[in-house]
């Protein structure tokens, strides 16, 4: 009969964080105990933070600006990753992702695209429960489903955009 219950904050940058205070948990917890079972017991945890990389190579038409193409390419995936966009614990089906991409002016084709748990340092401690193809990069398997699976008490971030997602055409 325990009720969990993960919340995240945003940061003064609009960015993910999960260090909420105990007067905020204690607070959401009290307000809840009016609206749960009696035999109910309400946590209220930090959620996990799972910080991401994107590497994208494209196959373009060479009558557009590489760099115009490029630019649209990262600004499709700032806008499908954005934290607005997505909810903690639900997947992200790259498909979707790739088919914004392909829409981008002059992308003839997606050719790869590969994913990257960024840990450590100035990103989350949080590492993601699926597997890697490469444990050195922590590049994410994603071959056979194409889908970065959430978890109930994680959301996916891309936390420094301009430095994570890296574009090359061919």
């Amino acid at each position: 009969n325990k009720v969990k219950v993960y919340i995240l904050g945003l940061d003064s940058n609009s960015k993910l964080d999960n260090s909420s205070n105990s007067t905020l948990k204690e607070n959401i917890a009290n307000y809840l105990s009016d609206y749960r079972m009696m035999n109910d017991y309400v946590t209220i945890d930090d959620g996990k933070i799972l910080n991401l990389e994107f590497e994208v190579d494209l196959f373009v038409d060479k009558a557009v600006s590489k760099s115009e193409i490029i630019a649209e390419t990262i600004d499709e995936i700032k806008k499908h990753m954005d934290i607005n966009n997505h909810d903690m614990g639900k997947n992200v089906y790259m498909s979707q992702l790739i088919e914004k991409v392909n829409n981008v002016g002059g992308v003839l084709n997606v050719i790869d695209m590969r994913v990257y748990n960024k840990v450590g340092g100035q990103y989350s401690l949080n590492e993601t429960s699926q597997a890697y193809k490469d444990e050195v990069k922590k590049q994410i398997d994603i071959s056979d489903e194409y889908t970065l699976f959430g978890e109930p008490n994680t959301m996916y971030e891309i936390k420094y955009p301009n430095k994570d997602i890296k574009v090359r055409v061919k």
